[in-house]
């Protein structure tokens, strides 16, 4: 089954302008796990998404990509596998090598030709794939998931990930410091700057000083809810069928959904 995406695409501008060359610096901020029905401008008339609006206002959005699945339940990994490299689901590997050969990826043909390539936040595709598409990486999370305010990071140093390190705030406030240093430390370009955010996908942990909240008694179900899936699909105990108990309520439903649109706030 092929599950709806939205692709957000910032191309610099303003402060990020052209280079002198007048190649495009590019900065590509990923989500993970961030449903295609959870940003205010394209639709959603519950949740509170100001930034991803604006984006999507001054810019693009794909409102009909998708990504086609994967071999098990983590699809995340076959789906940065299939964005780095072009490929599509049957001809990737998601440590992004076939044969001993690394993959091609359009960040390592973007370091060919002249661009300076960083990388900061989530890298679940094999740490030794990674010096093989990007030139720096700072923070990064070589892993799946875990808790975003006690997140392992590594740095890329000689082409390898340093001894990982506990960070010291909010996962994605540190992807985020990193991006604007690395943006401040590049400004005449050309850059390719990738930001893969480890958000919003679960644990659903936001900063303690986030006051903001969803009631999830006006968080409406999804057209598709029901209590129990019908028939024994395949898949009725992976991780994500773990999050909750079966039969599903309501209300339980609503307030998951609360608690995910407080990540994506």
């Amino acid at each position: 089954m092929r599950e709806p995406l939205t692709l957000l695409v910032l191309l610099s501008a303003g402060s990020l302008a052209l280079a002198a060359d007048s190649r495009p610096n590019i900065l590509f901020l990923f989500a993970d796990d961030q449903r295609a029905d959870t940003i205010a401008a394209l639709g959603n008339p519950v949740i509170k998404t100001p930034n991803l609006d604006r984006l999507a206002h001054a810019g693009l959005a794909f409102s009909r990509a998708y990504m086609q699945g994967g071999m098990n339940a983590a699809t995340c990994v076959p789906s940065r596998a299939m964005l780095l490299s072009g490929r599509n689901l049957f001809h990737i590997a998601e440590n992004l090598m076939h044969n001993g050969k690394f993959d091609e990826t359009w960040p390592a043909a973007f370091g060919r030709n002249g661009y300076t390539t960083f990388m900061t936040g989530k890298w679940h595709n094999d740490p030794l794939s990674l010096p093989h598409s990007f030139q720096i990486g700072r923070s990064v999370f070589p892993n799946g998931m875990g808790n975003p305010l006690q997140l392992p990071l590594s740095d890329m140093v000689d082409g390898k990930l340093t001894p990982s390190h506990i960070g010291a705030k909010h996962s994605c406030a540190i992807f985020a410091d990193e991006t604007i240093r690395f943006l401040k430390e590049n400004k005449g370009g050309p850059f390719f700057a990738y930001v893969p955010f480890d958000a919003p996908h679960d644990p659903h942990i936001v900063p303690a000083d986030f006051s903001f909240n969803y009631d999830p008694a006006e968080i409406p179900l999804p057209l598709s809810f029901l209590p129990q899936h019908p028939w024994d699909n395949g898949e009725m105990t992976v991780r994500d069928e773990k999050l909750m108990k079966w039969p599903r309520t309501p209300e339980g439903v609503q307030a998951y959904l609360a608690e995910y649109y407080r990540y994506i706030t």
